[in-house]
């Protein structure tokens, strides 16, 4: 998958209950670098400001699931 994080580098596998995944549209990695936060240390992390979310959600989030961790094993 295009994009995917490695859920082993987001720390302790017993602190998440949940597993959620957002599909976006193409080009949404190039929107989000603008908001990207430490970037030599934490690549890929984002802080998007309150007044874009409506510009995220709407026009580059195609869908996005929670499911509890181990449900969709």
């Amino acid at each position: 998958m295009i994009g995917a994080v490695d859920p082993r580098r987001l720390g302790k596998l017993k602190n998440y209950k949940y597993r959620i995944e957002i599909v976006t549209k193409k080009g949404t990695r190039e929107w989000l670098k603008q908001f990207e936060t430490k970037p030599e240390n934490e690549p890929g992390r984002y802080a998007v400001q309150s007044d874009k979310l409506s510009t995220f959600n709407d026009e580059y989030v195609i869908s996005i699931s929670i499911a509890k961790r181990g449900a969709d094993r």
